[in-house]
């Protein structure tokens, strides 16, 4: 083949100045593109700034703020946690509560407000229109107030030390008082059980917490352990727990039935608020230093919530268990998402933390968090009708399947959580709770302990079927962690 050839040097530079033209104007546009995308970037990022000031001009409120929006600070990889982009919260009501407002609760329907305040008084608003309904007088300030899970009573704490009538329940729609819980010190925190049949106290003055009959106002328990102040009690989804959280710098979780202590978690610090989550499976806790996230089980600390300035006086977790709310006297309220984050205490080589990625089942129409190192083939659910998945494991035992039912939620939980059925007569059923719209139950299915073959099953409604995710693996297959089966369980709710 012949060589190629420039031809003569005035060919040649001609093609050396049209070859760098050509560079030269690259790189204009290059650097015009650039130029175009920060301006873009300045333009919405002033936009959004400037969207969040005040439309007045009017000096501000010497009120402290309270928005509800997640924290700026990094994080570190020790405690990293998601937070979503939650807008500031509108104040779409204001109840004219009269003096300080020390505790409110929404009644489970979310049509009205009970506030407990430093006037001696309870009341009762209309959460649409701000009306005021009922108003329930106390001998002293109202420290804490609860409605029942079914929405007809209210229990009421007050701060009176040595009152022989600090707790009282009261009629919701009526106001008329129901009961006296003779609790002989101040009330500062009270909480009904989940299933209506006890109430929780906590006092402060004899740092004791105490549970009774939320029928006849029997004192049942007296949970005694304490060396400082109850500052706040909470049943566990199941009401089979009770967590109490103290000046101590300690929260202890109680037996319910006996009163028998289970578990210590060391703070560090005053704790201010207990919450269990809707899985029974996390207990969170606000305190002087911090708001944290631990195993309600093992005692753990799972996670530490870094953002506050100030002492974290009250947590609570959403009906879902995807978000922790913290309130906090630097004046704000901070929403922190941890449903995506798996075992965020881990290490990335740590074997026990699976990623996972959302997945959508087109057979069901849902979606869900699924390991898909563990199952690879996971995005052929939302290509076809398939519903089963086999796990990359040498033993071939470790499944996912999908599947529905066209039968009342209860029913299909009652039938999941039997033990040793036909279908598994080595099945043992450790955790069951069932929910208004979903249910979850976990355990064994191996007779042998060195092969035990693990569940766990979730169960939501969807139209007028429950779909069913039920998961099964074999223990020396993957070492699953409680963590991937609690991201799994929050990111399959039927939508």
């Amino acid at each position: 083949m012949p060589r190629t050839s420039f031809g003569s040097e005035e060919s040649k530079r001609k093609l050396i100045a049209w070859t760098r033209s050509k560079l030269v104007a690259g790189t204009v546009v290059a650097l015009l593109f650039t130029v175009a995308a920060l301006v873009a970037w300045y333009v919405a990022t002033h936009y959004h700034e400037q969207a969040k000031q005040p439309l007045s001009d009017s000096a501000p409120s010497a009120k402290p703020s309270v928005s509800i929006a997640p924290s700026l600070e990094p994080l570190s990889p020790e405690t990293a946690l998601t937070t979503a982009p939650f807008p500031t919260a509108v104040e779409p009501l204001t109840l004219s509560v009269g003096s300080s407002a020390n505790s409110v609760a929404f009644s489970p329907d979310g049509k009205r407000i009970v506030t407990g305040s430093l006037d001696a008084t309870a009341k009762v608003w209309d959460a649409q229109s701000g009306k005021e309904l009922l108003t329930l007088s106390m001998g002293s300030s109202v420290n804490s107030v609860a409605f029942s899970p079914d929405g007809r009573r209210i229990v009421t704490g007050n701060a009176e030390a040595g009152s022989s009538d600090a707790a009282k329940v009261w009629d919701a729609q009526s106001g008329k008082e129901l009961l006296t819980l003779r609790a002989a010190s101040n009330v500062d925190s009270v909480a009904f059980s989940p299933d209506g049949r006890r109430i929780a106290t906590g006092s402060y003055f004899y740092a004791t917490a105490k549970v009774w009959d939320a029928q006849s106002g029997k004192e049942l328990l007296r949970l005694e352990g304490h060396s400082h102040g109850v500052d706040s009690v909470a049943f566990s989804p199941d009401s089979r727990r009770i967590a109490t959280g103290s000046a101590d710098a300690t929260v202890k979780v109680w037996d319910a039935e006996t009163g028998k202590e289970l578990l210590t978690l060391s703070m560090g610090s005053s704790v201010n608020s207990v919450a269990f989550s809707p899985d029974g499976r996390r207990i969170a806790t606000g305190s002087v230093d911090a708001a944290k996230v631990w195993d309600a089980q093992r005692g753990e600390e799972v996670l530490t919530l870094k953002g506050h300035s100030s002492s974290v006086m009250s947590v609570a977790f959403s009906p879902d268990g995807t978000r922790i709310v913290t309130g906090s006297t630097d004046g704000t309220a901070k929403v922190w998402d941890f449903a995506n984050t798996l075992s965020p205490s881990a290490s990335p080589n740590d074997t026990g933390a699976q990623k996972l990625t959302r997945v959508y089942v087109k057979k069901y129409g849902v979606s869900a968090l699924l390991p898909t190192d563990v199952f690879p083939d996971a995005k052929k659910l939302s290509n076809s009708d398939q519903s089963f998945l086999q796990g990359n494991s040498w033993t071939g035992q470790t499944t996912l399947t999908f599947s529905s039912a066209r039968e009342p939620l209860a029913k299909v939980y009652a039938e999941c959580a039997t033990e040793h059925s036909p279908q598994a007569p080595s099945k043992t059923v450790h955790y069951k709770v069932l929910k208004p719209t979903w249910f979850v139950v976990s355990g064994d299915l191996g007779p042998e302990a060195d092969a035990s073959l693990g569940f766990y099953t979730k169960g939501v409604k969807k139209d007028n079927s429950v779909v069913i995710m039920h998961f099964q693996w074999r223990e020396d297959d993957f070492p699953f962690s409680e963590e991937t089966f609690t991201a799994m369980s929050r990111g399959f709710d039927g939508n």
